[in-house]
């Protein structure tokens, strides 16, 4: 089976009708398309890709031959971001409440930053592009 390059959904075939669940979405450039996954496999195959920090960490250890502690530092890492990580879920699930008040009470001023960094963001590109080409140009 082959996804279309313009829908990231699967083609609707007798196999993977017994796939489809109740939320399965129908994609607008094609409604023969269906969602047939949950996100599982997804989930899956990106944890198998490593950090590229950890890939230059073991990198170098191993070139230092320093395997233990490479994987020491390895080791603490992803101790950290599991810690993190489960931090945050648990925190947005115990204070939801407040939080969405929060949200709700700030949405304006959270759009109006959003904006300004968006712009500002974009100018700063636009700067180090033109900086960049007169360099290149002075450099001549």
């Amino acid at each position: 089976m082959s996804a279309s390059p313009f829908c990231s959904c699967w083609p609707a075939s007798p196999s993977s009708a017994r796939l489809s669940r109740p939320e399965a979405v129908h994609c607008k450039a094609r409604t023969d398309y269906v969602y047939a996954g949950d996100g599982r496999t997804l989930a899956f195959v990106t944890g198998l890709i490593p950090c590229p920090l950890t890939t230059f960490i073991l990198s170098y250890a191993l070139t230092h031959g320093l395997l233990a502690a490479g994987l020491a530092v390895t080791a603490a890492m992803a101790a950290g971001m599991i810690a993190t990580i489960a931090s945050v879920a648990v925190l947005a699930t115990l204070f939801r409440e407040r939080l969405l008040s929060v949200l709700a009470r700030t949405e304006r001023f959270r759009v109006g930053v959003g904006r300004i960094l968006e712009i500002g963001g974009a100018g700063l590109v636009v700067l180090l592009g033109v900086w960049t080409l007169l360099r290149a140009q002075n450099a001549l």
